[in-house]
């Protein structure tokens, strides 16, 4: 993988393997759900497949910030698949979470369970205050829900009209994107 390009890049290519699969598979997901969402509900936020749009600098990205906002919470509602087995991608294998509150932003297991993803949080909070003698304590609810977490500006990307005013928002960059408690996702915009 590379980084962004700057200016209008032509093509931006991710590829390798299992996570990329995991990535791919999210983004599946989220553009099967809203596009008719869409449609029925006359949304200008777009998943694509592939799209031509541009990325906006920060004082031009504020303007916006209302429809990322409503794009993010768009995402939120598409329903948990009913083979999911505990939090983390819609992915055969391997089922590990891609998040800021890990280590390298991925989680080293599996969580079969919330319950499961808050002990582990937990054990690490004892470990990261053991000078502590009453650590802060994780509590997650028990509700899954699809969380995108990657707030990177350049992730929200507009088209444009003849006068250079947005039209529709795109989402990209599903790789740091799984069914989590919601709580988590408070952690990624703490720190945007």
């Amino acid at each position: 993988m590379f980084p962004y390009l700057s200016g209008h890049p032509v093509v931006f290519v991710k590829y390798g393997g299992t996570q990329r699969q995991a990535e791919g598979e999210m983004q599946m997901l989220a553009f099967n759900w809203v596009s008719p969402e869409r449609q029925k509900s006359n949304f200008n936020i777009y998943v694509p497949e592939e799209l031509k749009a541009q990325s906006w600098e920060d004082d031009v990205f504020k303007k916006y910030f209302d429809l990322v906002t409503e794009g993010v919470q768009l995402l939120r509602r598409i329903p948990l698949p009913v083979d999911l087995v505990g939090p983390g991608p819609v992915a055969s294998n391997p089922r590990t979470i891609r998040h800021m509150i890990f280590k390298d932003y991925e989680s080293a297991i599996e969580y079969g369970t919330v319950e499961e993803l808050q002990d582990h949080l937990n054990r690490v909070a004892r470990l990261g205050y053991h000078t502590n003698p009453n650590p802060p304590q994780v509590t997650l609810e028990e509700e899954l829900v699809f969380c995108y977490t990657d707030f990177n500006d350049q992730n929200f990307m507009f088209s444009t009209d003849t006068d250079h005013c947005p039209q529709r928002l795109y989402i990209v960059d599903f790789e740091h994107t799984s069914f989590l408690p919601i709580s988590t996702r408070r952690i990624e915009l703490g720190k945007k």
